[in-house]
């Protein structure tokens, strides 16, 4: 009896080598491999259970872009279970190439939750299986809810499905780093003027935050700055000599560094939200990858520094060189929510955020990312 083509099941067939069995996925221009391993939980002591543990150490040959599968990580899927409080729960393992495990990946979440309502579909065909909100645990201990919808945005392609990702941010400025975020944003800020891209007198904003992973956004907010992100070379060139500078002053790899900045409304087409939304580009690079075409992580994490660029630009006079503050700036009230649709490399693909920030609530931001995600393929691979 053949699998179902969507099956992201692993499976031994008797008197043959085992067969893992999985699929592939495409996530705003990253691509992942999706797999099933009901034996994992997200107990450290059990995490590296057989299969996980093979799929961990196969990680650098299936995703290498030269004689793999020349994908961005793999995403192995937990047993879910139901939890009093919480509802369902999909325990997720992210892996990344070099088979290090991922703090996270809001785009391989999608992933994850489409996954895994196509395996509910494909493995119980006569039962009715509406798409459910859920949460999904990864390995850091963050849990996210997840929800998505059958009807699809104006702002985003037709004929695919939503997945909406809710992030409460408790801890949104790093805390565990070497140094403080602060002192990171001005020896950031050092680097580029010292380089030339930026001078004294450029209107820009730099915030370093903490999504589940560590990124420093570098938000430029002025039409001349367009030109430093006209060639693809040239952003590859700065990011990675930015992200490269941070990691000799961190003693490490241990920031994603995004360059973000605020499109003019006829620039993005393809696109039929109202005119009235806020888009922008975003370039990201990752640590342990380099220049990467999209990261959901990033992006939310580019939404609260152009959040708080926004507030600070409203309850000031903007001087002529705009200087991130001694310390992280946050709206005083709560704030309605604010949508900003973020296009990279490849316009058509965009990912929607709609940030909010409320003193009263603990925590006070929170951040809706919405996206799609695509099947690809059925793999099926020897181990």
């Amino acid at each position: 009896m053949t699998q179902p083509d969507d099956a992201i099941n692993s499976s031994a067939h008797p008197g043959s080598p085992a067969t893992l069995v999985g699929t592939k996925w495409h996530a705003n221009y990253n691509t992942f491999l999706c797999f099933n391993d009901h034996e994992h939980t997200l107990d450290r002591t059990t995490l590296t259970s057989r299969l996980t543990r093979t799929i961990i150490a196969k990680a650098p040959a299936l995703t290498h872009p030269y004689g793999g599968m020349s994908v961005d990580g793999i995403l192995v899927l937990g047993k879910p279970h139901h939890a009093a409080a919480e509802g369902l729960i999909l325990p997720l393992i992210i892996i990344n190439r070099d088979g290090s495990i991922a703090q996270n990946c809001l785009n391989g979440l999608r992933v994850a939750v489409l996954a895994f309502y196509r395996h509910q579909a494909a493995a119980y065909p006569d039962h009715d299986q509406p798409y459910r909100p859920l949460k999904v645990a990864v390995f850091s201990g963050q849990t996210y809810s997840c929800s998505v919808s059958s009807h699809h945005a104006d702002q985003l392609p037709p004929a695919v499905p939503t997945v909406s990702i809710h992030c409460d941010l408790a801890a949104l400025y790093p805390q565990q780093l070497p140094l403080p975020a602060t002192e990171i944003v001005a020896a950031a800020r050092k680097f580029m003027r010292a380089s030339g891209w930026i001078t004294t007198e450029t209107p820009d904003y730099v915030g370093c935050y903490d999504v589940g992973n560590q990124h420093l956004v570098w938000l430029m907010h002025h039409p001349t700055s367009g030109h430093l992100i006209t060639s693809a070379a040239d952003t590859s060139a700065i990011l990675g000599e930015l992200h490269h500078h941070l990691c000799q002053l961190l003693g490490g790899d241990h920031l994603n560094v995004h360059l973000c900045y605020k499109l003019p409304q006829n620039k993005l087409v393809s696109c039929s939200a109202a005119t009235s939304l806020v888009r922008c580009y975003i370039a990201s690079w990752e640590r342990g990858v380099g220049r990467t075409q999209s990261c959901g992580s990033g992006t939310v994490a580019a939404a609260i520094c152009y959040h708080e660029f926004s507030g600070r630009a409203q309850t000031q006079t903007m001087p002529s060189s705009v200087t991130s503050p001694t310390s992280p700036t946050s709206p005083t009230s709560p704030t309605s929510p604010s949508t900003l649709i973020f296009t990279g490399d490849h316009a058509q693909h965009q990912l929607i955020t709609a940030v909010r920030y409320d003193a009263t609530m603990q925590p006070p931001w929170s951040v809706r990312l919405t996206g799609t995600a695509t099947y690809t393929a059925k793999v099926e691979l020897n181990t």
